[in-house]
């Protein structure tokens, strides 16, 4: 249940609505053959007000051929259900006052916007060839649908022109589709009874289709670009005397062309200390090679870039 009020800049319509979620989970698993071969069918199903039924099944299989090699592979369908946001909000964004007249843009409601829908088809595999020794590689094919999209509204220009200002009103829709691929390689390796070593590569490629009948702000060109391609990451897990543990995070993160942003390298690091089983302190420190940098930026409007910032803090945790 949720009741709001109006702005001069956001507006919902209407100001107060009930909503009702019913969901269910299912899910069987099969054992093939006894420590070989496992089945796994399950769905999720859900009822919403915006979108009715949605089905989300999920298959996966689990295959050890010897015990230490392991084979899994799954196919399963996700969706994002409508938000208030998406289907009944309307707000206005400067564009660029240095024109003349100025020009705003305004994203206007759109009461049928649907649920955005994922397939995705996942991969892996897992050797340990010595007790202390792991490798892992897994990778994904995704095939996404009524991706949100950004699209001009028909007549968006002289209706909305004035000679103070003008207005080009936007909508939410689903005019966007896009297959992803990426891969992930994890090696763990326990070097010493007190040191652990993690390090990680994983490669990620997007290739977006805009609908023929689109009438896209940004459109496609570029959007392959709106993620990093490499990650290349490297940790260390130290178990130090007197119960204190010191963790190490190294992570690579490549730039991200279409925003002009270039890749950068950080470190995190965590000291923790356990005077007791029950009770853990530590201090963490976030982003410590930078004062700050930007990983990051919304294309939809001209809105600051907000930089991530080098942080610190103190944690903590009681379990009982």
């Amino acid at each position: 249940s949720s009741d709001t009020q109006q702005s001069i800049h956001v507006r919902l319509d209407p100001t107060s609505r009930d909503s009702q979620l019913y969901s269910g989970f299912i899910q069987d698993e099969i054992t093939v053959i006894e420590k070989r071969l496992k089945f796994i069918l399950g769905s999720k199903i859900e009822h919403h007000d915006y979108t009715g039924f949605e089905i989300q099944p999920n298959a996966r299989l689990l295959w050890t051929p010897h015990n230490n090699h392991t084979l899994w592979a799954s196919v399963s369908r996700a969706v994002r259900t409508p938000s208030r946001a998406d289907r009944e909000t309307s707000f206005y964004s400067v564009a660029a006052t240095s024109l003349s007249p100025p020009t705003f843009i305004t994203v206007v409601e759109n009461g049928d916007f649907d649920s955005e829908e994922l397939l995705s088809y996942e991969i892996g595999y897992r050797m340990n060839p010595i007790d202390k020794l792991s490798f892992d590689l897994s990778a994904f094919y995704h095939l996404t649908d009524n991706m949100q999209s950004s699209e001009f509204v028909d007549p968006f220009a002289d209706s909305f022109r004035s000679t103070s200002f003008t207005v080009i009103p936007i909508e939410h829709a689903n005019k966007e589709s896009a297959e992803i691929f990426g891969f992930e390689v994890l090696v763990e390796w326990q070097a010493l009874e007190w040191w652990k070593i993690e390090t990680s590569y994983s490669y990620l490629t997007m290739d977006v289709d805009v609908d023929a009948d689109s009438k896209s702000v940004a459109g496609s060109e570029g959007e392959e670009e709106l993620l990093s391609n490499h990650q290349f990451k490297l940790s260390s897990f130290v178990s130090l005397p007197g119960n204190f543990e010191l963790d190490t995070f190294f992570r690579f993160v490549d730039e991200v062309a279409v925003f002009d942003i270039d890749g950068y390298i950080e470190m995190d690091m965590r000291l923790g200390w356990k005077p007791v089983k029950e009770l853990e302190i530590s201090l963490v420190g976030r982003n410590l090679l930078d004062k700050s940098h930007p990983e990051y930026i919304d294309s939809n409007f001209n809105v600051p870039i907000t930089e991530v910032e080098r942080s610190v803090y103190g944690k903590v945790t009681w379990r009982f």
